[in-house]
């Protein structure tokens, strides 16, 4: 049986990216694998099939295949957008997915960080 982990990836209800209709949807876990509990939240980036919808510096994308990517389990082309992440409960898991290579998930987190980094520039020193 699957368990979430980082690079996971998940189905959950979210809302889209203007907080509108929740729906089930993909995600990839990006917490590390010591954050997370069974009773305790987990940080995703929302998985998107609307190609080219976000700017490219916000997404990464994800390896497909129409029969299910062998890694991924994903069967349509997919990107995850990096400034479309939410905490969940680990009990929001609706289902588990296959997982993201890593390269793909070290892209991730550096777009996400990236982007972080600009939202909260902090203080000067």
């Amino acid at each position: 049986m699957s368990h979430p982990c980082q690079g996971r990836i998940v189905w959950v209800e979210v809302p889209d990216l203007q907080g509108r209709n929740p729906k089930k949807r993909p995600a990839v876990i990006i917490s590390a694998d010591k954050d997370i509990r069974p009773d305790g939240e987990v940080e995703i980036v929302c998985v998107t099939t609307e190609i080219g919808r976000s700017p490219p510096e916000e997404c990464v994308a994800l390896p497909w295949h129409r029969a299910g990517h062998p890694r991924t389990k994903l069967k349509e082309e997919s990107e995850a957008v990096c400034t479309w992440n939410l905490m969940i409960p680990v009990s929001a898991i609706r289902e588990f997915g296959g997982l993201i290579p890593l390269p793909i998930y070290l892209s991730i987190l550096q777009k996400c960080k990236a982007i972080k980094s600009k939202q909260n520039p902090g203080t000067p020193p």
